[in-house]
């Protein structure tokens, strides 16, 4: 089952409704102009209207070790 939520700023975001929790994945707030550009807020769906935040988005890019790296150094 989906569920609509009316955000001021995004606009209309559909989530996925199951047993009293309600989950928004793969919500697009920020991107990236270049590798080291600052960050630019997202302003919302456009045209379409509403944005489907009903499955996983893409992964983010991590080396094999890089988990066990980034602790090693803590």
């Amino acid at each position: 089952m989906t569920c609509t939520l009316e955000h001021p700023t995004l606009g209309k975001i559909q989530g996925n409704a199951n047993s009293g929790v309600t989950q928004f994945l793969n919500v697009k707030y920020a991107a990236l102009s270049h590798r080291f550009g600052c960050p630019v807020l997202y302003e919302g769906a456009g045209s379409s209207g509403v944005i489907d935040a009903t499955k996983i988005g893409p992964a983010a890019i991590a080396g094999k070790n890089s988990c066990y790296e980034e602790f090693a150094l803590i």
